[in-house]
């Protein structure tokens, strides 16, 4: 798949096709909702309001991809437990992360995805079943450096009198 497919010039079914840990998702790509990565920002404003900051924060994940599918046949219904196989977490393992391909789910810079569910196919209309991935991006954990080590405390005139205001408290209760 070209990094910037276009779905005017791309492979005529590439738009349409999906596969996640290299398993092709069956059925008819129906809808891909939810796969946008909200840019975070923090927007200082002064007292007085003039000379107001933005800070970029970064991108936050993708949390909630929804992939709805139409499984048209008894070939794409029978696969969709093979997804369901794949996709779903073992017992006592940890969950799998999964590369994603599909252009329109790539558009957000997301290529690896853990699942967070595999829905339990519905029929629709047309006499054809309806199946949905919930799929959650994922996000390696990155070490940070620590930074630089807290300053030394120095007591102040306000520790001082808390000290001695504690002092007296102190004093006025045991008398």
């Amino acid at each position: 798949m070209a990094t910037n497919a276009n779905p005017y010039t791309a492979k005529p079914g590439e738009w349409g096709r999906l596969t996640i840990g290299g398993v092709l998702v069956p059925g008819v790509i129906t809808s891909i909702d939810d796969c946008d990565k909200p840019v975070e920002w923090t927007i200082n404003r002064p007292v007085m309001g003039a000379n107001a900051v933005t800070i970029w924060k970064g991108d936050n994940l993708a949390e909630d991809i929804k992939i709805k599918v139409n499984l048209h046949n008894a070939s794409a219904f029978d696969a969709w437990y093979l997804i369901r196989d794949v996709l779903h977490p073992k017992l006592g393992k940890r969950p799998p992360t999964l590369q994603v391909v599909n252009p329109s789910i790539n558009f957000a810079r997301v290529t690896m995805v853990c699942c967070r569910c595999v829905g339990v196919p519905k029929a629709v209309t047309g006499n054809s079943w309806e199946g949905l991935i919930r799929l959650v991006e994922f996000g390696p954990r990155v070490p940070i450096k620590p930074g630089p080590p807290d300053p030394l405390h120095v007591e102040t005139e306000n520790d001082r009198r808390e000290k001695e205001f504690s002092g007296l408290l102190t004093k006025v209760r045991d008398e």
